[in-house]
């Protein structure tokens, strides 16, 4: 934890502190108001298609952290039986689905929750 923590202040990375006392709620909220701006001038998709392809770097992001770890020689078992909850690629807005599926089971195409469409475009 002290050497993520002399990262951070190494490279002048925000860093918030958190004692335990607060609930998921309340530390999302202490985060959002202090990368309100910051979140307040990110590009928005707008886009089904746009969103379904942020899913997907998100996923194929996950799977590199996985494949990262195992291929460290401490590491015991294998990437691809692992079973990650990855998120659903269709788009929505609204969607929060997630998808467990074995890190080997990932498909080459889109990743959808069962009964949602492939975003179009």
């Amino acid at each position: 934890m002290r050497e993520i923590e002399d990262q951070v202040e190494q490279y002048g990375g925000d860093r918030l502190e958190t004692t335990g006392d607060r609930s998921v709620l309340g530390t999302l909220a202490l985060v959002e108001s202090h990368f309100a701006d910051v979140l307040a001038s990110a590009p928005r998709e707008t886009t089904a298609a746009g969103r379904g392809r942020l899913a997907r770097y998100a996923n194929e992001a996950l799977v590199r952290q996985y494949e990262g770890f195992f291929a460290r020689p401490w590491a015991r078992g294998d990437a691809g039986d692992s079973v990650v909850d990855f998120d659903c690629e269709c788009g929505s807005a609204q969607c929060v689905r997630q998808v467990p599926l074995r890190r080997a089971d990932f498909p080459g195409g889109p990743l959808l929750a069962p009964g949602h469409p492939a975003p179009a475009g």
